[in-house]
């Protein structure tokens, strides 16, 4: 993975940090109020120890050294309730940005094609690396504010105080800088291998899971075991480096910082007894030049944690910055209230620019209209649907609703008349009842019931012992594919559309239950137009039309029986599919 330097990836973060609390004023001047106290305190107690010590202490003044103790416990109190209250805050502010982020992360998934989502990547967006951006939103950012602060100020007051020791010192700080600096370049580039590594397992344990039984079968657990083994050295080796140099950072640091420290305050000791400054000004001195030690070591010990936030809301930004497909916009287009017709003239289409998968499509289907679209494998049905449906764009042609040109509509009015069945149920992890509820929010228990009796599943849900409240689980698990799929055309009829796409609906059917819903259809279909994507044949002689695709194009278009006695592609694959049922049968 390409290594993302601190300088192009930090004011992205912080830019997004500003714009979130810049929306919440009033936690945002509560929270630097109260960081503001903490600030005070701690630079204001080095002075306040000066103060007592030469006018106090060195005055034997026990009023004044009564006094002042009460007034340092007063302000210790006040500055631990600061710092409670400051922890809420910021907590409640953390939790607002992510929540915003986190729903625009949503969205964006929403809005991407299922051909340009990767589930680990995305898995790991909102895992990982929101995670680790909430991490560092949570308590560091007020820590690094205020130890910032404490550090800015006191550098400051080192002049007042004592100007001679003040440039002797800043002689010496550009040394710390520099280390750091230097220290933090490999500390970022190896947090940012762990983090490729952490979405690279993530996406191959995915994967696993998706295609286990097929590696079962083949065979493949010893080969998937040694690239995982693989996957697994490489991130042990880049977890060992980082926690090696976020160590090395922050021990350095602190090494260097002890020593400057030694050498100032030994200058500062030689001035005191030399009469050239107070007691009270040596430890005054020392006292801020321990908070730029204290503020320094924290903030070089938050810097990795910084670096992986950054780095994890960079990734987090190029989601949300991607272009989307330009079909899945919708808003500000023409509303149909019927579908009429539905026109393709001349389109063409290919996902790559060399590559061709539909070329001249003409075709015209009418309301009320039952059609399938038949072929070989790979000869553009499935993605003729989506052109039709707008999930992506035409390169060549043009398709049309009622003459309307297709990029000219709001696509969510558009979807909202039609209904589609996947090859794949996509269930998901609810009862049943939510499932079929999916494709009308608002209907009743008796509408879902009458949809899983038009789909031939009413009887299984009856029979169960939660009913409708069954809950299907993930991807549908507890129920068999042709149960999946039942429900998944239940929910299409719910939604009584006016087009209704089966995408290898039927597949996972068997013979019985798709005769009986090819019945339901004729049935309750009249004055529904319906396209069917399919390669079992029995569904589309039910059909009114059936379009023949080969390698892109239209071959054939016809009845059943006309196309029979066209004796082409279609009479080849209706006589391939009858001797392979014949043989089954036998």
């Amino acid at each position: 993975m390409k290594r993302i330097d601190p300088p192009a990836t930090m004011s992205p973060l912080f830019a997004t940090i500003w714009q979130a609390l810049a929306s919440e004023r009033k936690s945002l001047a509560i929270g630097l109020l109260l960081v503001t106290i903490t600030v005070t305190f701690m630079v204001g107690l080095p002075l306040y120890y000066r103060y007592l010590l030469d006018e106090a202490v060195i005055k034997s003044d026990m009023a004044l050294l009564s006094t002042m103790l009460i007034g340092l416990a007063i302000a210790y109190l006040v500055n631990s309730g600061a710092a409670l209250l400051q922890a809420k805050v910021f907590a409640n502010l953390s939790a607002k940005i992510s929540r915003q982020l986190r729903r625009q992360m949503f969205i964006t998934l929403q809005s991407r094609c299922d051909t340009e989502c990767d589930s680990a990547a995305m898995a790991n967006h909102f895992s990982a690396d929101l995670a680790a951006v909430e991490k560092y939103l949570a308590q560091p950012i007020r820590v690094m504010l205020i130890h910032a602060s404490v550090l800015l100020m006191s550098a400051l007051l080192l002049f007042v105080i004592e100007w001679r020791l003040a440039l002797f010192t800043y002689t010496i700080i550009p040394i710390i800088m520099v280390a750091m600096k230097l220290l933090s370049k490999p500390t970022n580039r190896y947090a940012d291998k762990k983090k490729g590594c952490d979405a690279k397992i993530a996406a191959f344990v995915s994967e696993e899971v998706r295609t286990a039984t097929m590696l079962h079968l083949f065979g493949l657990k010893r080969q998937r075991q040694q690239q995982f083994q693989q996957q697994s050295d490489s991130m042990h080796q880049y977890e060992q480096l980082s926690a090696f140099w976020s160590a090395t950072t922050g021990e350095i640091s602190i090494i260097l910082v002890n020593l400057i420290q030694i050498g100032i305050f030994g200058l500062g000791a030689w001035f005191a007894i030399s009469g050239y400054i107070t007691i009270g000004i040596l430890i005054a001195y020392a006292g801020l030049m321990i908070n730029i030690s204290n503020a320094g070591i924290t903030l070089s010990q938050l810097a990795p944690q910084l670096f992986d936030a950054a780095s994890a809301h960079q990734r987090i930004r190029q989601l949300l910055q991607a272009q989307l497909p330009q079909s899945t916009h919708s808003g500000g287009g023409k509303r149909l209230d019927q579908i009429e017709t539905i026109t393709l003239t001349q389109v063409g289409f290919g996902y790559l620019p060399q590559q061709t998968i539909l070329k001249q499509i003409n075709l015209t289907l009418r309301q009320g209209e039952h059609v399938a679209i038949v072929g070989s494998s790979g000869s553009g049905k499935s993605t003729l649907l989506k052109l039709m449906m707008g999930l992506e764009s035409c390169r060549e042609g043009q398709i049309c609703y009622n003459q309307i040109p297709i990029e000219q509509l709001d696509l969510a009015t558009l979807h909202q008349r039609m209904a589609t069945v996947f090859q794949q149920p996509l269930l998901l992890n609810t009862t049943l009842s939510d499932n079929i509820r999916c494709g009308k929010l608002d209907a009743t228990e008796q509408q879902i019931e009458q949809a899983a009796r038009e789909a031939g599943i009413a009887a299984t849900i009856e029979q169960m012992a939660q009913g409708y409240q069954s809950v299907v689980g993930e991807s549908g698990g507890s129920l068999s594919g042709g149960q999946q799929q039942r429900i998944a055309i239940a929910r299409a009829l719910i939604r009584q559309p006016q087009v209704l796409i089966l995408d290898e609906a039927t597949s996972a059917l068997d013979a019985t239950t798709e005769q009986a819903f090819i019945e339901m259809l004729q049935q309750h279909s009249h004055n529904r137009t319906v396209i069917a994507v399919t390669h079992r044949l029995s569904l589309a002689t039910a059909m009114d039309r059936i379009v023949v695709l080969d390698q892109g194009e239209i071959v054939e278009d016809g009845s059943h029986s006309e196309l029979l006695q066209h004796n082409g592609l279609y009479a080849l694959l209706w006589q391939k599919q009858a001797v392979a049922h014949s043989s089954a049968d036998t």
